[in-house]
């Protein structure tokens, strides 16, 4: 049976944003008469079961688990570990003046 991208939302419960979204990708198989889609009912929702399966991490979530792997032990948070930097160079540049 076929949908408009618009009914087949109401249907499924899917954002309407997410399936446009999709069919402008490729990632739905879709008909575009004018500016309408047009899905087919079963193979649209197949896709979309495949889709809903999939964990799916924003790119902030991606970054977050990347910054919390790269810090080391000793330091808990970056400001942490720029005031660490700061009180090193600033002992590094009074002992430097001692030693000429």
């Amino acid at each position: 049976m076929k949908l408009t991208a618009k009914d087949f939302a109401a249907k499924t419960g899917f954002p309407l944003k997410l399936i446009r979204r999709m069919c402008r990708t490729g990632q739905l198989e879709h008909w575009q008469i004018g500016r309408v889609y047009w899905l087919d009912e079963h193979k649209a929702a197949a896709t979309m079961e495949l889709y809903k399966a999939t964990p799916i991490y924003t790119p902030k979530e991606q970054d977050r688990c990347r910054i919390i792997k790269r810090l080391p032990d000793k330091f808990t948070s970056r400001t942490e570990r720029l005031k660490n930097l700061i009180k090193n160079k600033n002992a590094a540049s009074v002992a430097a003046p001692a030693a000429k």
